[in-house]
């Protein structure tokens, strides 16, 4: 209880990406114990960033609606009903939210490779009309993403 009262205490503040990296910090730190204890936690608070990761490397797309990922549409800070040109898709549209790379799991020149990742699947689909490309022959990758599991991210922390 002492653990989940501390780790409580210094995420309190946080959202997203921001508490991986806080919660990685105490794996680090940790005792055995506290190191499984704090990775089961990691593993399902990572959950949703991991999902929103897969859904903007293979299809484009970002659903972040309390941006919690490290990838942020500029586009949310516009007025209602402003949208912003497709001619600056590219290079202005999606960035990197320093604060959200969840550090220790993901290196910035990781993280820049998924936001172009991202940022060139949406480019396909959006500029190019191509919304079908990603054929049945991927399911192989897909499963591979669906199953992807953070302790892989934790160089193999283990629930026990």
């Amino acid at each position: 209880m002492k653990w989940l009262a501390i780790v409580i205490d210094a995420v309190s503040l946080l959202k997203g990406g921001a508490v991986c990296s806080a919660l990685h910090s105490y794996v680090l730190n940790g005792s055995p114990s506290t190191r499984v204890f704090i990775s089961r936690i990691l593993k399902e608070v990572c959950s949703p960033i991991l999902l929103m990761m897969r859904q903007w490397m293979l299809e484009g797309e970002l659903n972040d609606p309390f941006g919690e990922f490290f990838v942020e549409d500029t586009t949310r800070s516009l007025p209602p009903g402003q949208a912003q040109d497709d001619r600056f898709l590219w290079a202005d549209r999606y960035r990197l939210n320093h604060v959200m790379i969840p550090n220790g799991l993901l290196s910035y020149e990781l993280a820049h490779k998924i936001l172009l990742t991202g940022k060139a699947v949406n480019f396909i689909r959006r500029c190019c009309g191509e919304h079908d490309w990603i054929v049945a022959g991927d399911e192989e990758l897909l499963n591979g993403m669906a199953a992807f599991d953070v302790n892989a991210l934790m160089g193999g922390a283990s629930d026990g």
